[in-house]
């Protein structure tokens, strides 16, 4: 870790950069744009030789990308799952993940399957998620994304926040959970 803000070698960078020699997404990237449906197209941000050089070991350890025809699936699993704080995010991230994906193979979106084991809630949060599950639901929003991205190099190099809209997004007041480690 290079300071306080920095994770140092978790997720994106062994998803990128594993034992400084393998971009384990851009394979699986290359063999679903090729039409390859290999059941080894998995990306692990678990890598015990560098579990010292991460703040956290990964909680969302694994992903595996699988092809239906022209149709992309993806799932993940996480080994430990903080149900009000990090699912949420980890729910959409995955889901955005399998979107971009689709998109720069020339993929139709599939479905995403998400395993999780340890999942909780702490006890300073259950007052907040009796609030979370007696309130109403809304409509989903949807998301648009820049047809111009067409690539892992689009993503790397020109692509921005103002690529992306979610539409018809509605929520319902913010609920502060407590973080507890």
């Amino acid at each position: 870790r290079s300071g306080e803000d920095d994770l140092g070698r978790i997720y994106g960078v062994q998803a990128r950069d594993w034992n400084g020699e393998v971009d384990q997404l851009k394979i699986a990237i290359d063999k679903i744009s090729n039409g390859i449906d290999d059941r080894r197209m998995i990306v692990t941000h678990w890598n015990p030789g560098e579990l010292d050089r991460m703040a956290l070991a990964p909680c969302h350890l694994l992903y595996q990308f699988g092809l239906r025809g022209d149709t992309l699936d993806l799932c993940m699993y996480q080994r430990s799952a903080d149900i009000p704080l990090g699912v949420p995010s980890n729910i959409a991230s995955y889901a955005l993940l399998l979107t971009l994906v689709a998109q720069i193979t020339n993929k139709k979106v599939g479905t995403f399957t998400h395993f999780l084991w340890n999942s909780h809630f702490y006890e300073n949060q259950l007052p907040f998620v009796d609030e979370l599950i007696n309130r109403p639901s809304f409509e989903p929003p949807t998301l648009s994304i820049n047809p111009d991205i067409k690539s892992l190099i689009d993503l790397e190099t020109w692509v921005t926040v103002d690529d992306f809209s979610i539409n018809n997004y509605t929520s319902g007041t913010a609920i502060k959970f407590p973080f507890s480690e």
